[in-house]
């Protein structure tokens, strides 16, 4: 027979062990938790078109956030997709000249708590009901490292898109894009953290391509030979990891009658891509030139491993506007047949193995945001698991042990 406090001797101990295997795997989860993982990582917003009428279903919106940093200056970036619009909610929304994106992404390691991020889409001059897709939008944003150790941030839980209007007649050079609409309110249960990469060296065409340029400002038009441009790429330049393509030239280059006081509304051009894989790479964005450069910027996110050939684009065309109102028209031509390339050499992403990726489930609602989706570092997690497995083993082996001897007395 088995005495009273034996088995109650027996059940404390083996309670105290599991217990104690219990806290190392704890332990081993809450490490896994606030741990950030790298790159551009994928999050999804559902966006609210409440504002806009009842029944109306929310817009998801695709988007991937990162965070680079070159020496102490952090750059976190955030892209939305292209995103059809259902023909009830396009019929819905209001005259567009442009969307506002904003969001507010928490962070580590960096002199403030957190970092503000806004952009702003292309013109786009559409009217009433004839929103059938919402652009590509980038925003960004800039912080600075407290110090060269870790740093890390969060993914907005909220994204705020305004919708600009215009007072005028659309696509009119006396339309002023001032009157903004209802803000749809986009939101994701994702609780991410992204870890701080530093960024790549940047990798410059030698030497710039030249093209043939217009440039109209209202209705006077005049031609500039021979603008040199200077194409180049930014970023880790790994697989699954997003770079960015410039194609940029002084200002000063378009000549006197291009006015650098010109507020950007939307650009096209594609640059080739050949080597490892033939593709393209939309040119979508137009840099403000009041700091002096004129500057077209196109997301890229390599898909192969190896050497990459980029093209620079064979014609491009840019619209700004004056703060008088006036439209500036830019369309320029390659000068040569064929256009000159900057190389990359493409990474292989690196191993994922016990890595959780953006899509797991994320933190339940109303819990901390501890930063749930996290990867698990070999450096820093495995002697935790080590010690939580082994606590277990232990617990059960010594149970078995005390439980076997006890038969064997009471026999």
């Amino acid at each position: 027979m088995y005495h009273q406090g034996t088995v109650q001797g027996s059940a404390v101990r083996a309670a105290s062990l599991l217990a104690l295997a219990g806290a190392g795997l704890f332990g081993l989860a809450a490490t896994a938790g606030a741990t950030g993982v790298t790159g551009a990582i994928p999050v999804g917003y559902s966006c609210s078109l409440a504002a806009y009428g009842q029944g109306l279903a929310p817009l998801n919106i695709p988007a991937a956030l990162s965070a680079e940093s070159t020496g102490l200056t952090v750059t976190v970036t955030l892209v939305t997709q292209p995103v059809q619009v259902p023909a009830a909610a396009a019929s819905a929304l209001p005259q567009l000249s442009y969307l506002d994106l904003n969001g507010t992404a928490q962070a580590n390691g960096m002199s403030g708590t957190a970092v503000n991020l806004s952009g702003q889409s292309g013109y786009l001059g559409t009217a009433a009901g004839d929103m059938t897709q919402l652009p590509a939008m980038t925003a960004t944003g800039t912080a600075t490292q407290a110090s060269t150790g870790p740093a890390a941030v969060e993914v907005p839980p909220t994204l705020t898109l305004t919708p600009v209007g215009s007072v005028g007649s659309v696509g009119s050079a006396s339309a002023a894009p001032s009157a903004q609409q209802a803000p749809l309110t986009c939101t994701t249960s994702s609780a991410t953290t992204v870890q701080v990469t530093a960024a790549a060296r940047t990798a410059t065409s030698t030497p710039g391509q030249a093209y043939t340029c217009t440039v109209t400002v209202g209705t006077s038009t005049t031609t500039v030979s021979r603008v040199p441009m200077s194409l180049t790429t930014t970023g880790p330049a790994t697989v699954g990891r997003q770079d960015l393509v410039t194609l940029s030239a002084p200002a000063s280059t378009l000549g006197s009658a291009f006015p650098v006081s010109a507020s950007p509304m939307s650009v096209s051009g594609v640059a080739g891509l050949g080597g490892t894989y033939p593709g393209s790479v939309p040119m979508t964005g137009l840099a403000d030139p009041g700091n002096g450069m004129f500057r077209l910027t196109g997301p890229w996110m390599p898909a192969k491993a190896g050497m990459a050939r980029i093209f620079a684009p064979r014609t491009f065309a840019a619209r700004l506007r004056e703060q008088t109102a006036v439209t500036v028209a830019v369309a320029c031509a390659a000068a040569t047949t064929t256009t000159t390339t900057t190389q990359v050499m493409v990474q292989a992403a690196a191993s994922t193995a016990g890595t959780a990726t953006a899509s797991a489930p994320a933190t339940a609602a109303g819990a901390p945001n501890t930063g749930g989706g996290g990867s698990l570092h070999p450096g820093s997690d495995l002697p935790l698991a080590a010690a939580g497995a082994a606590a277990v083993l232990a617990g059960l082996a010594i149970t078995l042990y005390t439980l076997r001897r006890r038969r064997g007395l009471s026999s």
